[in-house]
C-alpha cells in the first residue's frame, strides 16, 4: 500500500512539473566519526517560472567504505542571471534520508540541509545541460536509547524485571550507533528535459 501511495504521489507531483532532471552527483562529507566520498545520482522534477519548487531523490555510495545514502529533498530555487539560453540561480532545500554504515547494527536517520548555485544551458527547445555546486549539512537524528535483546532475537525498549520474560530471557543490551552531524561540498552535472 505504501508503494502504491508513493507512486501516486510522485505521479501527481510529476503532472505539475515543468522540468525533469537527471544528474550525476558527488560529495565529500566529514561526519563526526568518519569522512566519506559519495558518488551517485539524482532524479528530480521542478515547476514554476522565476522561482521554482523542486522535489528530488538521491542515491549515493562510498564504494571503498560500503556506505550508502538515500534521501528525498524538497526545495526552492530562483534566478540570479537569466536570458534565452542561460540561467544562473540559487537553491535551498531540506531533506530526509537514511545512511547505511556496514559496521553499525542500525541505520542512521538523517536530516539534510542543502544550499547551492546551479547553472542551466539550453541545448535545444526541450533539452538543457545543468550543473551545480553547493554545500550539504547533515544532522544525525538516530535514536540513541538503549535496547534490550532477548534470547529469541527480539528487541525490547523496556528494561528491568519481566523484560523478555516471554522471549527466553535477556541475551544482552544494545545502543544505536551515531555517525554524528557533518557536512561537505557537493557537485552535480546532468540533463534537464522541459515539458
Amino acid at each position: 500500500m505504501k508503494k502504491i501511495l508513493s507512486v501516486l504521489c510522485f505521479c501527481s507531483i510529476s503532472a505539475l512539473a515543468t522540468d525533469m532532471y537527471v544528474d550525476y552527483s558527488t560529495q565529500n562529507i566529514s561526519f563526526k566519526t568518519v569522512d566519506v566520498e559519495m558518488v551517485g545520482g539524482t532524479v528530480g522534477v521542478s515547476w514554476g517560472d522565476r522561482t521554482r519548487f523542486y522535489i528530488e531523490g538521491n542515491i549515493q555510495s562510498d564504494n571503498t567504505k560500503n556506505i550508502n545514502y538515500y534521501d528525498v529533498v524538497i526545495g526552492i530555487n530562483g534566478d540570479i542571471v537569466k536570458n534565452e539560453s542561460f540561467r544562473l540561480g540559487w537553491d535551498i532545500g531540506i531533506g530526509a534520508g537514511q545512511l547505511d554504515v556496514p559496521w553499525y547494527s542500525n541505520k542512521n536517520a538523517m536530516l539534510s540541509l542543502p544550499i547551492g548555485l546551479d547553472m542551466v544551458y539550453r541545448l535545444t527547445d526541450k533539452v538543457m545541460l545543468n550543473a551545480g555546486v553547493g554545500y550539504k549539512y547533515f544532522l544525525d537524528l538516530t535514536d540513541n536509547q538503549q535496547y534490550t535483546i532477548c534470547n529469541d532475537g527480539s528487541i525490547s525498549e523496556s528494561s528491568g524485571s519481566g523484560t523478555c520474560s516471554w522471549h527466553g530471557g535477556i541475551a544482552g543490551y544494545s545502543t544505536n550507533d551515531l555517525i554524528g552531524n557533518g557536512g561537505g561540498v557537493s557537485a552535480q552535472v546532468g540533463l534537464t528535459y522541459k515539458f
